[in-house]
Protein backbone atom coordinates (compact mmCIF):
# COMPACT_ATOMS: atom_id res chain seq x y z
CA UNK A 1 0.00 0.00 0.00
CA UNK A 2 1.23 3.51 -0.78
CA UNK A 3 0.14 6.99 0.24
CA UNK A 4 0.31 10.27 -1.69
CA UNK A 5 -0.42 13.86 -0.73
CA UNK A 6 -3.03 15.09 -3.19
CA UNK A 7 -1.85 18.68 -2.82
CA UNK A 8 1.59 17.63 -4.07
CA UNK A 9 0.52 14.98 -6.56
CA UNK A 10 -2.39 15.79 -8.91
CA UNK A 11 -2.40 12.13 -10.00
CA UNK A 12 -2.50 9.10 -7.65
CA UNK A 13 0.97 7.79 -6.88
CA UNK A 14 1.13 3.98 -6.80
CA UNK A 15 4.67 3.73 -5.45
CA UNK A 16 7.50 1.39 -6.46
CA UNK A 17 7.85 -2.33 -7.08
CA UNK A 18 8.03 -4.93 -4.34
CA UNK A 19 10.90 -7.47 -4.33
CA UNK A 20 10.33 -10.21 -6.90
CA UNK A 21 8.31 -8.03 -9.23
CA UNK A 22 9.13 -5.61 -12.03
CA UNK A 23 6.89 -2.92 -13.46
CA UNK A 24 7.05 -2.07 -17.15
CA UNK A 25 5.44 0.93 -18.82
CA UNK A 26 4.72 -0.11 -22.41
CA UNK A 27 3.31 1.71 -25.42
CA UNK A 28 0.61 0.33 -27.75
CA UNK A 29 3.29 -1.72 -29.55
CA UNK A 30 4.44 -3.28 -26.25
CA UNK A 31 7.69 -1.30 -26.29
CA UNK A 32 8.99 0.30 -23.05
CA UNK A 33 8.50 4.09 -22.94
CA UNK A 34 10.88 6.65 -21.38
CA UNK A 35 10.29 7.92 -17.84
CA UNK A 36 7.63 10.63 -17.78
CA UNK A 37 5.71 9.17 -20.72
CA UNK A 38 2.33 7.51 -20.27
CA UNK A 39 1.90 3.85 -21.19
CA UNK A 40 0.19 0.69 -20.01
CA UNK A 41 1.35 -0.60 -16.63
CA UNK A 42 2.52 -4.20 -17.00
CA UNK A 43 3.87 -6.54 -14.34
CA UNK A 44 6.52 -9.25 -14.64
CA UNK A 45 8.99 -11.00 -12.36
CA UNK A 46 9.33 -14.17 -10.30
CA UNK A 47 6.33 -13.29 -8.12
CA UNK A 48 3.94 -13.11 -11.08
CA UNK A 49 1.14 -15.67 -10.89
CA UNK A 50 0.99 -18.37 -13.54
CA UNK A 51 -2.68 -17.78 -14.24
CA UNK A 52 -6.10 -18.74 -12.96
CA UNK A 53 -7.50 -22.12 -11.92
CA UNK A 54 -10.76 -21.38 -13.72
CA UNK A 55 -11.63 -19.61 -16.99
CA UNK A 56 -11.68 -15.86 -16.53
CA UNK A 57 -11.66 -12.98 -19.03
CA UNK A 58 -8.71 -11.52 -17.14
CA UNK A 59 -6.57 -14.55 -17.99
CA UNK A 60 -6.16 -13.15 -21.50
CA UNK A 61 -4.10 -10.36 -19.96
CA UNK A 62 -1.24 -12.78 -19.38
CA UNK A 63 1.09 -12.77 -22.37
CA UNK A 64 4.71 -13.27 -23.42
CA UNK A 65 6.62 -10.31 -24.86
CA UNK A 66 10.01 -9.86 -26.49
CA UNK A 67 11.60 -7.07 -24.47
CA UNK A 68 14.89 -5.27 -25.16
CA UNK A 69 17.81 -6.85 -23.30
CA UNK A 70 15.99 -10.10 -22.56
CA UNK A 71 17.33 -13.33 -24.15
CA UNK A 72 13.86 -14.94 -24.28
CA UNK A 73 10.23 -13.83 -24.25
CA UNK A 74 9.18 -12.51 -20.84
CA UNK A 75 5.90 -13.46 -19.22
CA UNK A 76 3.90 -10.28 -18.52
CA UNK A 77 0.55 -9.35 -17.01
CA UNK A 78 -1.11 -6.40 -18.74
CA UNK A 79 -3.09 -4.53 -16.08
CA UNK A 80 -5.06 -2.30 -18.47
CA UNK A 81 -4.07 0.67 -16.28
CA UNK A 82 -2.22 3.67 -17.67
CA UNK A 83 0.63 5.29 -15.83
CA UNK A 84 4.11 6.74 -15.95
CA UNK A 85 7.27 6.67 -13.88
CA UNK A 86 7.92 10.15 -12.48
CA UNK A 87 11.26 11.86 -11.76
CA UNK A 88 11.33 10.33 -8.28
CA UNK A 89 11.07 6.83 -9.75
CA UNK A 90 7.53 6.24 -8.47
CA UNK A 91 4.57 5.15 -10.57
CA UNK A 92 1.67 7.54 -11.22
CA UNK A 93 -1.76 6.25 -12.21
CA UNK A 94 -3.24 7.99 -15.26
CA UNK A 95 -6.47 6.11 -15.93
CA UNK A 96 -7.58 3.02 -17.84
CA UNK A 97 -6.32 1.97 -21.26
CA UNK A 98 -9.85 0.93 -22.25
CA UNK A 99 -10.97 4.52 -21.57
CA UNK A 100 -8.76 5.92 -24.34
CA UNK A 101 -9.90 7.03 -27.79
CA UNK A 102 -8.12 8.37 -30.84
CA UNK A 103 -9.01 11.90 -31.98
CA UNK A 104 -7.29 13.26 -35.08
CA UNK A 105 -4.33 10.97 -34.45
CA UNK A 106 -4.04 11.89 -30.77
CA UNK A 107 -4.62 9.40 -27.95
CA UNK A 108 -7.14 10.96 -25.58
CA UNK A 109 -7.83 9.76 -22.04
CA UNK A 110 -11.49 10.46 -21.31
CA UNK A 111 -10.77 10.55 -17.59
CA UNK A 112 -8.52 13.58 -18.04
CA UNK A 113 -11.38 15.49 -19.66
CA UNK A 114 -13.69 14.47 -16.83
CA UNK A 115 -11.14 15.59 -14.23
CA UNK A 116 -10.78 18.99 -15.90
CA UNK A 117 -14.57 19.45 -15.95
CA UNK A 118 -14.88 18.57 -12.25
CA UNK A 119 -12.60 21.48 -11.36
CA UNK A 120 -15.35 23.90 -12.40
CA UNK A 121 -17.42 24.88 -9.32
CA UNK A 122 -20.65 24.81 -11.31
CA UNK A 123 -20.31 21.16 -12.35
CA UNK A 124 -22.04 18.77 -9.93
CA UNK A 125 -21.51 15.59 -11.93
CA UNK A 126 -20.09 14.62 -15.33
CA UNK A 127 -19.63 11.74 -17.74
CA UNK A 128 -17.54 11.77 -20.92
CA UNK A 129 -17.94 9.52 -23.94
CA UNK A 130 -16.96 9.27 -27.58
CA UNK A 131 -18.86 8.45 -30.76
CA UNK A 132 -18.72 8.78 -34.53
CA UNK A 133 -19.96 11.91 -36.30
CA UNK A 134 -19.49 12.17 -40.09
CA UNK A 135 -16.67 9.63 -39.88
CA UNK A 136 -14.84 11.56 -37.16
CA UNK A 137 -14.50 10.76 -33.47
CA UNK A 138 -16.61 13.22 -31.48
CA UNK A 139 -16.14 13.71 -27.75
CA UNK A 140 -19.22 14.52 -25.67
CA UNK A 141 -19.44 15.52 -22.02
CA UNK A 142 -22.77 15.27 -20.20
CA UNK A 143 -22.96 17.69 -17.28
CA UNK A 144 -25.19 18.12 -14.26
CA UNK A 145 -24.89 21.84 -13.61
CA UNK A 146 -25.53 24.01 -10.58
CA UNK A 147 -28.40 26.49 -10.92
CA UNK A 148 -26.05 29.41 -11.48
CA UNK A 149 -23.81 27.68 -14.05
CA UNK A 150 -24.08 27.86 -17.84
CA UNK A 151 -22.48 25.72 -20.52
CA UNK A 152 -20.56 28.57 -22.10
CA UNK A 153 -18.87 29.25 -18.75
CA UNK A 154 -17.78 25.63 -18.51
CA UNK A 155 -16.57 25.79 -22.12
CA UNK A 156 -14.40 28.81 -21.35
CA UNK A 157 -13.07 26.97 -18.29
CA UNK A 158 -12.02 24.03 -20.48
CA UNK A 159 -10.55 26.17 -23.28
CA UNK A 160 -7.64 27.25 -21.06
CA UNK A 161 -7.05 23.80 -19.53
CA UNK A 162 -7.18 21.34 -22.40
CA UNK A 163 -5.70 21.24 -25.91
CA UNK A 164 -8.13 21.74 -28.78
CA UNK A 165 -8.31 18.05 -29.74
CA UNK A 166 -9.51 17.19 -26.20
CA UNK A 167 -12.36 19.71 -26.08
CA UNK A 168 -15.71 17.89 -25.97
CA UNK A 169 -19.16 18.94 -27.05
CA UNK A 170 -21.06 19.86 -23.87
CA UNK A 171 -24.58 18.70 -23.05
CA UNK A 172 -26.57 19.57 -19.92
CA UNK A 173 -28.57 16.76 -18.30
CA UNK A 174 -30.58 16.42 -15.10
CA UNK A 175 -28.65 13.38 -13.84
CA UNK A 176 -25.97 10.90 -14.87
CA UNK A 177 -27.46 7.39 -15.12
CA UNK A 178 -25.36 4.60 -13.62
CA UNK A 179 -24.87 1.06 -14.91
CA UNK A 180 -24.75 -2.18 -12.84
CA UNK A 181 -21.11 -1.56 -11.84
CA UNK A 182 -21.83 1.95 -10.58
CA UNK A 183 -20.11 3.65 -13.52
CA UNK A 184 -21.76 6.21 -15.78
CA UNK A 185 -24.01 4.55 -18.36
CA UNK A 186 -22.80 6.26 -21.54
CA UNK A 187 -25.06 4.16 -23.77
CA UNK A 188 -28.17 5.33 -21.94
CA UNK A 189 -26.99 8.95 -22.12
CA UNK A 190 -26.52 8.70 -25.88
CA UNK A 191 -29.90 7.06 -26.38
CA UNK A 192 -31.68 9.63 -24.19
CA UNK A 193 -30.19 12.55 -26.09
CA UNK A 194 -31.05 10.95 -29.43
CA UNK A 195 -34.63 10.02 -28.51
CA UNK A 196 -37.09 12.74 -29.61
CA UNK A 197 -40.40 13.44 -27.87
CA UNK A 198 -43.48 15.21 -29.20
CA UNK A 199 -42.41 18.38 -27.37
CA UNK A 200 -38.92 18.07 -28.84
CA UNK A 201 -40.29 17.70 -32.36
CA UNK A 202 -42.42 20.82 -31.90
CA UNK A 203 -39.39 22.79 -30.69
CA UNK A 204 -37.32 21.65 -33.68
CA UNK A 205 -40.06 22.76 -36.09
CA UNK A 206 -40.24 26.20 -34.45
CA UNK A 207 -36.47 26.69 -34.48
CA UNK A 208 -36.19 25.47 -38.05
CA UNK A 209 -38.75 28.08 -39.14
CA UNK A 210 -36.85 30.83 -37.29
CA UNK A 211 -33.53 29.81 -38.91
CA UNK A 212 -35.12 29.82 -42.38
CA UNK A 213 -36.68 33.24 -41.83
CA UNK A 214 -33.52 34.74 -40.34
CA UNK A 215 -31.13 33.36 -42.95
CA UNK A 216 -33.46 33.60 -45.94
CA UNK A 217 -33.02 29.95 -46.90
CA UNK A 218 -35.65 27.42 -47.95
CA UNK A 219 -34.38 24.43 -45.98
CA UNK A 220 -32.31 23.73 -42.88
CA UNK A 221 -30.90 20.23 -42.34
CA UNK A 222 -29.67 18.74 -39.04
CA UNK A 223 -25.99 19.08 -39.94
CA UNK A 224 -26.28 22.62 -41.33
CA UNK A 225 -24.13 25.26 -39.62
CA UNK A 226 -25.73 28.63 -38.91
CA UNK A 227 -22.68 30.58 -40.03
CA UNK A 228 -21.95 28.33 -43.03
CA UNK A 229 -25.48 29.15 -44.24
CA UNK A 230 -24.50 32.81 -44.34
CA UNK A 231 -25.29 33.88 -40.81
CA UNK A 232 -23.28 36.54 -38.99
CA UNK A 233 -23.24 37.94 -35.45
CA UNK A 234 -26.11 40.35 -36.17
CA UNK A 235 -28.30 37.59 -37.60
CA UNK A 236 -27.29 35.31 -34.71
CA UNK A 237 -28.55 37.90 -32.23
CA UNK A 238 -31.76 38.37 -34.23
CA UNK A 239 -32.33 34.61 -34.35
CA UNK A 240 -31.81 34.20 -30.58
CA UNK A 241 -34.19 37.06 -29.82
CA UNK A 242 -36.84 35.50 -32.06
CA UNK A 243 -36.29 32.09 -30.45
CA UNK A 244 -36.63 33.57 -26.97
CA UNK A 245 -39.91 35.20 -27.95
CA UNK A 246 -41.38 32.11 -29.66
CA UNK A 247 -40.34 29.65 -26.93
CA UNK A 248 -40.79 32.08 -24.00
CA UNK A 249 -37.41 31.07 -22.60
CA UNK A 250 -34.14 32.73 -21.63
CA UNK A 251 -31.51 31.64 -24.14
CA UNK A 252 -27.95 33.05 -23.96
CA UNK A 253 -26.69 34.64 -27.18
CA UNK A 254 -23.59 32.48 -26.77
CA UNK A 255 -25.64 29.33 -27.44
CA UNK A 256 -25.52 29.68 -31.22
CA UNK A 257 -21.76 30.28 -31.16
CA UNK A 258 -21.13 27.24 -28.96
CA UNK A 259 -23.64 25.06 -30.88
CA UNK A 260 -23.79 26.44 -34.41
CA UNK A 261 -24.97 23.20 -36.07
CA UNK A 262 -28.75 23.04 -36.22
CA UNK A 263 -29.05 19.62 -34.53
CA UNK A 264 -26.61 20.64 -31.79
CA UNK A 265 -28.44 23.92 -31.23
CA UNK A 266 -31.80 22.15 -30.89
CA UNK A 267 -30.32 19.47 -28.63
CA UNK A 268 -28.94 22.17 -26.35
CA UNK A 269 -32.36 23.87 -26.12
CA UNK A 270 -34.01 20.52 -25.42
CA UNK A 271 -31.50 19.46 -22.75
CA UNK A 272 -31.71 22.79 -20.95
CA UNK A 273 -35.52 22.83 -20.92
CA UNK A 274 -35.88 20.73 -17.77
CA UNK A 275 -37.79 17.45 -17.20
CA UNK A 276 -39.73 16.01 -20.11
Amino acid sequence: MTVAELARHPHPVIGTELPGSRILILDEHQVPVPDGQVGEICVTGTSLARGYTHPDPTSTQFTHLDLPGEPAPVRVYRTGDLGLRNTAGALEFRGRADNQVSVNGYRVELGEIESALRTHPGVHDVAVGAGEHHGQTQLTAWLVLADHAELHQVQQHLDVRLPRHMLPRLEAVLAIPLGPTGKADITTLKQTMARPTARDASLVDVVQTIWRETLGVTDVRPDDDFFALGGDSVQATRMIVATRRRLARAIPIRTVFDHSHFADFCTQLISSAGPR
